[in-house]
Formats: C-alpha cells, sequence, structure tokens
C-alpha cells in the first residue's frame, strides 16, 4: 500500500481508501433493539457469560458498553437482594453477579427467578419520576 501526502490540504492519503476517513470505518453501536430487556433476558440459557447471552440475543456488539447504550437504566444502583456486597450495584453488575453466583455456582436462584428479578427492576427504574 503506498501512502502519498496531498501538499494542498496536508492530508494523507492511503492508495484504496483515498476518500475514506478514521471515523467512517467504525462499527456503529446500535442503540434501539427491538425487545425489551426483560424479553432478551429470558432467551437467555443458564450456561455460560451472560453478557454474550444477553448480546446475542439482542443482536448487540459483545460487552458492557454496548447493553448500557441499548437499556440506559441498567447503569442505575440498585438494592442487591442476596444480601452480598457489591461495590457498585448497578442493575446490570447486579444482575451478572445474581447469574454468576447464584443462579450457576450456588444454585440458589433459577433462570425463572433471574428473570422474574429483571423484570421487576426494568420496570421500576423505568417509572416515571424514579
Amino acid at each position: 500500500m503506498e501512502a502519498v501526502v496531498d501538499i494542498a490540504n496536508s492530508r494523507l492519503i492511503i492508495s484504496g481508501i483515498a476518500g475514506e476517513t478514521r471515523n467512517d470505518r467504525r462499527t456503529p453501536i446500535v442503540v434501539r433493539p427491538l425487545l425489551r430487556f426483560s424479553e432478551v433476558l429470558a432467551q437467555c440459557k443458564p450456561e455460560g457469560d451472560i453478557l454474550a447471552g444477553l448480546c446475542a440475543a439482542s443482536g448487540l456488539p459483545h460487552g458492557y458498553l454496548a447493553l448500557e447504550k441499548a437499556w440506559p437504566w441498567v447503569t442505575k444502583q440498585v438494592e442487591v437482594p442476596c444480601g452480598c456486597e457489591i461495590v457498585y450495584p448497578s442493575a446490570l453488575m447486579t444482575l451478572c453477579h445474581l447469574y454468576d453466583r447464584h443462579v450457576l455456582d450456588l444454585a440458589e436462584w433459577s433462570m425463572a427467578e433471574l428473570v422474574e428479578w429483571g423484570t421487576r427492576m426494568q420496570s421500576e427504574l423505568l417509572a416515571p419520576g424514579f
């Protein structure tokens, strides 16, 4: 690949992508999933990584940021229902803790109970005036 400097406007041009800027090549994060969070959570299976399951079921790129952009309410702080100490108990962090520790490790919660908790949190945190 050959690089050429256009002296007139001091812009670096690389053959093959001349009209493309750096920002044009980034993959945009979709921020409006078609499903509600509770519907996506209900599609997850009790195995593996809950984030991967949520992202796959919603069609979002894998990661916290994509989920937080799609459903901003998951960043709000919540009361931890299990009594465990969580440093910053956002709805998403608490959900991940409940899934990892209480659904998978200890089997104290079922996936149905986790979905019910997630649905309740969604309703409470999206309620007018919250």
